[in-house]
């Protein structure tokens, strides 16, 4: 019934609505049915959530950074497997009992054996105080399982039965198992540390089998050996010198073919060093050893024989030498001078004998076993191999394996406890969305509150990319702040902040603010952007008024400043007019003397007033300075008479209209600046109301990475809970307002 009333309810508000809210269990798992299209959000970025990581973690399954309807479906699903009554998810409590798992399904079962290991290995630490005892039944929480972990890394052997070498009280097991650590590599332990699990173990003993067996081939078998010890030295010193005994034979053969083979070798040396010689930076040094290279060992006759007297690079005759010794030995050839051929020699047939000699040495190394192991004393393999040492490490892993705490333990139960605890709000934050109205209760959504210009902006969200969120958030048509909120000793993150009610105010670019996350933490934040469309019905309807103001401030303002530059400019021409006529004057006053009577006869009154004839040089050098004066005089006084007939221009027009009005009753004067006003108001109302009405919160969360269902309009209440001016700082205007009138 109550499922039934969950669909109705979603469906009568399209999804939406302040009162669908999952605060049962019947409503949970009503979910599971729910279409996706009836789901508020389809999915969620991970990286905006306030929510716990590990719980996050556990939701998002596919580990891809983003919460889809399914994976929340299956976190449902699993939480209902487990406990024996779903609506313990709503009871708020952070703890689980044992009893309250179940033993009828696959998860629960599972669940419940891992939280017994649990508290049995508590029990054996005497910790089962961390473990709060209710109605006799254990219940666990996150600091009992943080203790289990510091135990899950000291344990030394883990449930996987990989077993540690710090064993106690037994130094010879403990070296035991170090040796097999670095030979075989071992396995990582949950402490992070290295292993040895009982199949590493078993790979050590079967690489020292076969190791101990290999060593006892020669024992059995002379022919590896047919030095005895001095075997694997004549071997390498046999090896160094093989090549060139290979290749001087197989001459010898050809020139036995042909003797001017023999000749042609010999060239060779020569060719090799001339071309050598001829290189860029090369030395007589390096010329002589690329001829050695090239010549033969010794000279060619044909014969299959080649005499050490006769090497001829002394570079390979102490090698060769020592070849020489080796196949005598290998042969058992009879004492030099009872030798038909020169007691300093080798034939080819002899050096294919000893070669063949040395070949089941060579296979025995090829086929060397335990490889990993020798760099162990024979003798100390030996003893490893008759030890009851490994028979001791078996009987520990067998005996604390079983009982071990597994880390997958304390992850299952950690996962019960987050689903507990925090899957609710989250069906709360995702499936519907209850809080997002609720001023109490802020969303996981949310980022934050921003405080600036007197007002309380109570819902933001973050922000990744600037440009991409403001182009999908246009379509939300509010008016949008991008903050950067500063974080100390951390990289800055931005958040956008919509003003849902008021007016602009002082909201601008570097306005710095007070950012207050969630739980509480203050960061400094400052406007870097703002997405501008209508605030409020208030504010929309003044526009077309401080347009006009603006309009006519502006207005006045040029005129302004055409005055003043045409009064500058009229001054300076008319200035710079006067300065010519007077020097004209000074230069030419027989000319000028008819036009310039009535002036002197002026100038002349003045300077008897002014004392006497002693000043006339002086005042006939002030002439220039007394004519430019008076035309700026001249000047002014005509744009007094122009500001003086524009301003009778004005008070004739005012008079106008006060004689029109005055002649008008107060009924026709009201219907006529109503209709003014209704004319130039009710299509900016209407648009403002449209547009304000279009409002949509679900833009701003899709461009934070939601994947939005369903449209949030905000109501006239709503909006004033997520843009708050406070009372207490509108008395205080207000009283500070009267303060000041008195």
């Amino acid at each position: 019934m109550k499922q039934r009333t969950l669909f109705r309810e979603l469906q009568r508000h399209n999804g939406l609505s302040t009162h669908a809210e999952i605060n049962s269990s019947q409503r949970m798992l009503a979910v599971l049915e729910l279409d996706d299209a009836l789901w508020t959000a389809t999915g969620v970025d991970i990286e905006g959530l306030a929510f716990d990581r590990r719980f996050l973690s556990w939701l998002d399954s596919d580990h891809n950074g983003r919460i889809l309807c399914g994976e929340v479906r299956q976190a449902i699903q699993w939480l209902a497997a487990c406990l024996r009554d779903p609506g313990l998810a709503f009871n708020g409590s952070s703890a689980l009992r044992l009893d309250e798992l179940r033993s009828d399904t696959a998860d629960g079962r599972a669940l419940r054996q891992s939280a017994e290991r649990i508290v049995s290995t508590l029990g054996a630490c005497s910790q089962l105080g961390t473990c709060v005892e209710v109605d006799g039944s254990s219940s666990l929480d996150m600091a009992a399982l943080d203790y289990c972990r510091t135990i899950l890394k000291e344990q030394t052997v883990s449930q996987e039965g990989v077993l540690l070498p710090q064993v106690p009280g037994n130094p010879a097991l403990q070296a035991f198992l170090e040796t097999v650590i670095q030979t075989v590599g071992g396995v990582p332990h949950p402490s992070g540390r290295p292993g040895v699990n009982l199949s590493e173990l078993d790979e050590f003993m079967h690489d020292l089998a076969a190791r101990l067996a290999w060593l006892a081939e020669p024992a059995n078998n002379p022919a590896i050996l047919p030095l005895g010890a001095d075997t694997a030295a004549a071997l390498a010193d046999w090896e160094r010198g093989k090549a060139r005994l290979q290749a001087f034979f197989e001459l010898d053969a050809a020139a036995a073919l042909d003797t001017e083979i023999g000749k042609e070798a010999a060239t060779l040396a020569l060719s090799a060093f001339r071309k050598a010689g001829s290189l860029e930076g090369a030395s007589l040094q390096s010329a002589s050893q690329a001829a050695l290279q090239q010549a033969p060992l010794a000279k060619v006759h044909g014969d299959g024989l080649l005499r050490l007297a006769e090497i001829r690079n002394p570079l390979m005759h102490k090698t060769l030498a020592r070849c020489l010794e080796i196949a005598e030995s290998l042969l058992g050839l009879a004492p030099r001078p009872a030798r038909k051929t020169s007691s300093a020699s080798l034939s080819f047939d002899d050096f294919l004998a000893a070669d063949l000699r040395l070949e089941p040495y060579r296979s025995w190394l090829a086929a060397e076993a335990g490889k990993q192991l020798a760099a162990l004393p024979v003798d100390y393999l030996r003893e490893l191999s008759s030890s009851r040492l490994v028979e001791a490490a078996r009987a520990l892993v067998a005996e604390k394996g079983s009982a071990a705490l597994a880390a997958d333990d304390l992850a299952q139960v950690e996962r019960i406890l987050l689903y507990k605890q925090l899957l609710v709000p989250f069906l709360n934050n995702f499936v519907v969305f209850p809080y997002l109205y609720d001023p109490a209760h802020p969303a996981a959504f949310e980022a934050g509150t921003f405080i600036a210009d007197g007002r309380r902006f109570a819902f933001s969200v973050r922000v990744k990319d600037l440009a991409a969120h403001k182009l999908s958030a246009n379509y939300s048509r509010m008016y949008v702040l991008y903050l950067e909120v500063l974080v100390s000793g951390q990289p800055s993150y931005k958040a956008a902040v919509p003003v849902t009610s008021g007016s602009q105010g002082h909201l601008y670019k570097g306005k710095y603010g007070l950012f207050r996350e969630p739980d509480g933490t203050e960061r400094s934040a400052r406007i870097i952007d703002i997405l501008e469309n209508p605030i409020s019905v208030g504010e929309t309807l003044g526009m077309p008024f401080r347009k006009a103001y603006k309009a006519l401030a502006g207005k006045i303002d040029e005129i302004s400043r055409n005055a003043e530059e045409k009064l500058a400019r009229s001054t300076a021409e008319r200035a710079e007019a006067a300065l010519s006529k007077d020097l004209s004057l000074q230069q030419n006053p027989t000319e000028a003397a008819p036009s310039a009577a009535p002036a002197a006869a002026t100038a002349q009154a003045l300077v008897s007033a002014g004392g006497g004839a002693g000043s006339q040089p002086a005042n006939r050098r002030g002439t220039a300075g007394r004519s430019a004066g008076a035309l700026n005089s001249g000047a002014l006084g005509g744009l007094l008479a122009g500001g003086s007939i524009a301003v009778a221009a004005l008070g004739s027009s005012f008079a106008f209209i006060s004689k029109t009005f005055s002649e008008m009753s107060a009924s026709s004067l009201l219907i006529t600046l109503g209709s003014l006003l209704m004319v130039v108001l009710l299509p900016v109302l209407i648009s403002a109301l449209s547009k304000l009405a279009a409002r949509d919160l679900a833009p701003l969360l899709e461009a934070s990475g939601m994947a939005m269902n369903r449209r949030i309009r905000l109501s006239r209440s709503q909006a004033r809970n997520f843009t708050v001016q406070p009372r207490a700082l509108r008395r205080m205007a207000l009283t500070g307002k009267a303060q000041a009138k008195s």
